[in-house]
């Protein structure tokens, strides 16, 4: 399975077909291995998400690069999820299920990206006006 990596260099273990993408949202579905929800939370923050690769799992090759999906807006572990499939001698596929962290990101708004940038210059700006 494929294995996705932050800027941080941490990686995690992709579910088959396990990123669901457009351009201004995309979708991890990860296996926790040992990683709680608090951990993965701490872990995708928008320091580590400004740039995340897809990597093949046999040599680590990076196969794509996503860029700007910094704002993590819903976090969940679902249990008994569908995490690849199994295909039985005869052909049958059959799934194989096992617990799964969702981790939906977004790419923030510029405007508010902005705005947040000019509080910041106000409150600085306030603040050495005020002499603190």
């Amino acid at each position: 399975m494929e294995k996705i990596k932050l800027l941080n260099n941490e990686t995690f273990e992709l579910i088959t077909c396990g990123v669901d993408c457009t351009p201004e949202k995309i979708v991890f579905f990860i296996l926790p291995g040992n990683v709680t929800l608090t951990e993965a939370e701490t872990a995708f923050n928008p320091e580590n998400t400004k740039k995340i690769y897809r990597m093949s799992a046999q040599d680590e090759e990076e196969l794509q690069l996503y860029t700007g999906y910094t704002k993590l807006v819903n976090i969940e572990k679902r249990k008994e999820a569908e995490i690849d499939t199994n295909i039985t001698e005869t052909g049958e596929t059959t799934p194989l299920l096992g617990d799964l962290i969702r981790i939906e990101l977004i790419k923030p708004n510029e405007t508010e990206e902005r705005i947040k940038s000019l509080e910041e210059t106000v409150d600085t700006l306030t603040l050495e006006i005020l002499g603190m």
